[in-house]
């Protein structure tokens, strides 16, 4: 440490106040670093309307994997042929699904959106059988959505992660 009259400068020159205060944003950046590291946390933005009102155009969310996902879990998944999108999980395997008279049931209970009941699809019966290790996957936007009802379950290692929704 040096002495320069009345003031006491530690390493590289400056106060020792400014050197306890950048040791303390150090360790805190590289906490933060691990943090991410470590639970693969990233911001996601929505890009799509699929799964208004719950998410909107343009909303950003913290996704992080997860050891497992559950039924209602709002998840980050590549889309068939496509880049990464974000649906909710209606089922996981085994299950049936099946799309009867414009309306969405799960093992025989019908599956309506959080939002509530919505108008029926203008689609036509057709069933899923769900094996152990797929998800079934919608969007909120059911009128709207491109999902499982389309091109079928996924599997797990098309999730990337759970989106925490505020």
């Amino acid at each position: 440490m040096l002495n320069h009259g009345n003031q006491v400068r530690g390493y590289w020159g400056v106060s020792t106040a400014r050197n306890v205060i950048g040791v303390i944003v150090a360790i805190a950046v590289l906490i933060a670093l691990w943090i991410v590291q470590t639970q693969r946390v990233v911001y996601f933005q929505v890009v799509g309307s699929s799964m208004e009102p719950t998410l909107k155009l343009g909303d950003r969310y913290i996704m992080s994997e997860a050891a497992d996902y559950n039924v209602g879990d709002v998840i980050v998944f590549r889309e068939p042929g496509a880049d990464f999108i974000t649906k909710r999980i209606v089922a996981i395997g085994p299950a049936k699904v099946e799309l009867r008279k414009g309306q969405l049931y799960v093992n025989g209970e019908r599956n309506d959106p959080p939002q509530g009941p919505t108008p029926p699809l203008k689609m036509k019966n057709k069933s899923w059988d769900v094996q152990p290790g797929q998800y079934f996957v919608v969007g909120d936007n059911r009128p709207r959505s491109y999902d499982s009802r389309d091109y079928g379950p996924i599997e797990l290692n098309a999730i990337k992660g759970r989106l925490h929704l505020k």
